[in-house]
């Protein structure tokens, strides 16, 4: 797992910089926030801002991770991945978080000026696999790496070959590099 304390030199994950601010510490689960029975007193998030390129990164020591292999689907979706898929893909602009991290990653990769067609993204844990398909939208190559079977199914069916965009690619993984 990786230590959340302030002098970890963890890179951002999309330009590698090692520039980064706190921009919260989180101590208790907010409200909306699937109930994982984390005990109280046990919950802390810390998420940070790359100076480089505003990617956030979301660090915690909350959950194992055989955890994400169903425990996360079972808890999050109760059986309805489509179903929450598209209420999350239909959200306005202003109450997604989606949308937010998508116009970053596009500003970003559009900086090489290189047509979205060309640029390859990897999404690392993509579960409901929405950041892929709106990257998908866009005209990118999206891939990701997912650890629960139901995920990757859905994400292949809603956004990959099945459904007619081929431009998508997913993959079971059970390796990560930490």
């Amino acid at each position: 797992m990786m230590k959340t304390d302030d002098n970890m030199t963890i890179p951002c994950y999309l330009c590698s910089s090692q520039e980064r601010e706190l921009v919260e510490e989180i101590k208790e689960k907010p409200d909306g926030e699937t109930n994982f029975d984390i005990p109280k007193g046990e919950y802390l998030r810390k998420v940070y801002r790359c100076k480089n390129c505003d990617v956030y990164l979301n660090l915690h020591e909350l959950l194992s991770e055989d955890f994400y292999k169903s425990d996360y689907s079972d808890a999050t979706y109760s059986g309805k991945i489509l179903e929450k898929y598209n209420k999350i893909r239909a959200l306005p602009e202003g109450s997604s978080d989606n949308k937010p991290r998508v116009e970053r990653v596009h500003k970003f990769c559009s900086s090489f000026g290189r047509p979205t067609r060309e640029i390859r993204i990897l999404d690392v844990g993509s579960g409901l696999a929405v950041f892929p398909g709106e990257l998908v939208d866009l005209g990118y190559q999206s891939h990701c790496i997912e650890l629960d079977q139901r995920a990757i199914d859905h994400a292949l069916e809603s956004v990959g070959e099945s459904s007619g965009r081929f431009s998508f690619r997913c993959e079971i993984s059970s390796h990560f590099v930490q």
